[in-house]
């Protein structure tokens, strides 16, 4: 099936050379290769082919798609098209490599693709043949946005990982890399990694079904702590990951306020409470206010089994855009009392002043707001106000002041008489 973000992105017409199904999507065009107006479409450069997908994705046994002539003139119109920017394909593997050769040189002559979708069979594309893809869409820097590479490159053949990190490095516009099942292992993802750094366009990097373990993870976390990153969501799941490795990523997140999804699933080592102890660190450090306060509010979304209930309750606090009312949700949730005494001694000096009082109540005025707001900006959850006894602390907080500085707080019946002084005073 193609992918349904894949679809959504292009609204203009597809046309899908593959065996028709009764599960293929409604707004996919189901043609025959046969027809020969499907087949001057494409050779014609018709500016309403913007998509083309060959194959199902399922790898079913294709009609026409193995005759080679057909496949060649596919590859040799795809070379001068000048339209098509989506193409996906599922590779048979009972074409022969001569074959894989005329089809994909056109893909080498390309200059209009922009997200390419290449699913196989593990080693049935020739790897010559996939590194002369890569290393054309090297001088096309700026079309290039999605890559997704689905059980198609054998990256430890022939220097692979330099060659894909020459193509990562070089794609200036990269938005989504997936590199599926192929069998990438940590040595091969330290260079990777290393193309990707400090890569401000990337913001999906999915790694699943490959042969990465805990040191992969630490060149990942290269990526997650670096500045410059821009990547929101990271899937790694069913690799060789083990509690460390997870532990290693969650660490790398403590000052990342970009990543929103990560998924670490693994059927083989489910993580243990160490990891969900350290997943509820990085979302909320109790340990002090400040702590709190510097707690990572992005994320909101992490994949893992037996999630514990308080885990999902700070994700979702994540998923609310203001980060602002996050941090002060997670303060009046998880530290009952404010101690005021830090905001006594506000003077330059060091003597004991209100001047901290105003800002006090003004927070939590906010604070208020934070717990009734809704991630729709609707006030509605009165269940919230409710337990955090806003107005309650914010009473209390005016009474630690009071009792502090009692002389400093003058009496209501002190100004009525010094306005009526006043008064007399100017006549």
């Amino acid at each position: 099936m193609v992918n349904k973000r894949y679809l959504q992105r292009e609204k203009r017409s597809f046309i899908c050379i593959e065996v028709v199904s009764s599960t293929m999507p409604t707004n996919i065009i189901n043609v025959d290769v046969d027809h020969e107006d499907t087949l001057l479409k494409i050779e014609q450069n018709n500016n309403t082919l913007t998509g083309l997908h060959i194959g199902d994705g399922n790898h079913t046994v294709y009609r026409t798609i193995n005759r080679r002539d057909i496949f060649s003139r596919i590859g040799n119109s795809i070379g001068t098209n000048t339209h098509l920017k989506n193409l996906v394909v599922s590779i048979p593997s009972e074409l022969d490599v001569t074959t894989h050769r005329e089809f994909f040189d056109g893909l080498t002559r390309n200059n209009s693709i922009e997200n390419l979708h290449l699913h196989g069979r593990g080693d049935v594309i020739d790897v010559d043949v996939l590194h002369e893809i890569l290393k054309s869409f090297q001088s096309n820097s700026d079309n290039l946005v999605e890559l997704y590479l689905n059980r198609t490159l054998q990256i430890q053949e022939n220097g692979g990982e330099h060659i894909l990190a020459a193509t990562l490095r070089g794609c200036s516009n990269l938005t989504n890399v997936f590199l599926r099942g192929n069998d990438i292992t940590d040595e091969q993802l330290l260079v990777l990694a290393d193309a990707m750094k400090g890569k401000h366009s990337l913001e999906v990097l999915r790694l699943d079904r490959n042969s990465i373990g805990d040191a992969g993870c630490e060149s990942l976390s290269t990526l997650l702590t670096n500045p410059q990153s821009n990547l929101q969501f990271l899937g790694m799941n069913n690799n060789n990951i083990s509690n460390d490795g997870a532990i290693t990523i969650l660490n790398a997140l403590e000052g990342n306020n970009r990543l929103e999804k990560l998924s670490l699933v693994n059927r083989d080592i489910p993580m243990d409470n160490v990891v969900k102890d350290s997943l509820s660190r990085l979302l909320c450090n109790t340990s002090s206010i400040n702590s709190t306060y510097s707690s990572n509010h992005t994320v909101h979304s992490f994949y893992m089994k037996n999630m514990k209930k308080c885990l999902t309750c700070l994700l979702n606090m994540n998923k609310d855009t203001n980060k602002s009312y996050v941090a002060m949700r997670k303060i009046l949730k998880h530290h009952p009392k404010i101690d005021m005494e830090p905001f006594f001694a506000w003077d330059v000096e060091g003597e004991l002043t209100l001047k901290g009082l105003p800002y006090v109540l003004a927070w939590f005025e906010k604070a208020r707001r934070a717990v009734i707001v809704n991630e729709e900006g609707y006030e509605d959850d009165t269940d919230g106000e409710k337990e955090c006894n806003v107005e309650k602390r914010k009473l209390l907080a005016i009474y630690e002041f009071a009792k502090a500085m009692p002389l400093r707080l003058v009496p209501a019946s002190s100004i009525k008489t010094g306005d009526k002084k006043r008064k007399k005073i100017g006549k």
